[in-house]
């Protein structure tokens, strides 16, 4: 599954006002989506040759995920299906809200060749380091 999408930036998705999130509605109109209220709890780890980044995401298929991986941050977006009708509902206090987190990376890293997978609930990003970066040199590099 191809959860990342390099080529925007980073909040290029909101409307020009800052309401939210442009989507499209029926009959070809522009509907709002409500602000996002939620942050996603991450964790970004330095390994060997890769940032990691581990984001809790569950209840959200990954069809509902977005990914934008830049030189210098990763953004993630994600929108949980919409729950059955509330015919029937006596108590919701679940959310359904938009969920979006922006985190800063600690260093430049090769954007394009990221690779993510979500399981469990976890999205796991795997962004390459640039090989001077990564704590590795031509002459270390393992067999």
């Amino acid at each position: 599954m191809d959860l990342i999408q390099g080529s925007r930036t980073p909040m290029g998705f909101l409307d020009p006002l800052g309401a939210g999130l442009i989507a499209p509605a029926a009959g070809g109109e522009k509907a709002v989506r409500p602000p996002w209220r939620h942050p996603i709890p991450s964790d970004v780890v330095l390994e060997r040759g890769f940032i990691t980044v581990r984001a809790d995401l569950p209840g959200i298929p990954g069809e509902n995920i977005e990914v934008v991986v830049t030189p210098r941050y990763i953004e993630i977006l994600g929108w949980p299906p919409e729950p059955a009708s509330p015919a029937g509902f006596v108590i919701s206090e679940r959310q359904h809200d938009v969920v979006r987190r922006t985190l800063r990376l600690p260093e430049e890293v090769m954007a394009g060749r990221s690779v993510a997978r979500l399981s469990g609930g976890v999205l796991e990003v795997r962004i390459p380091r640039p090989p001077l970066s990564s704590g590795w040199a031509e002459n270390e590099r393992e067999a």
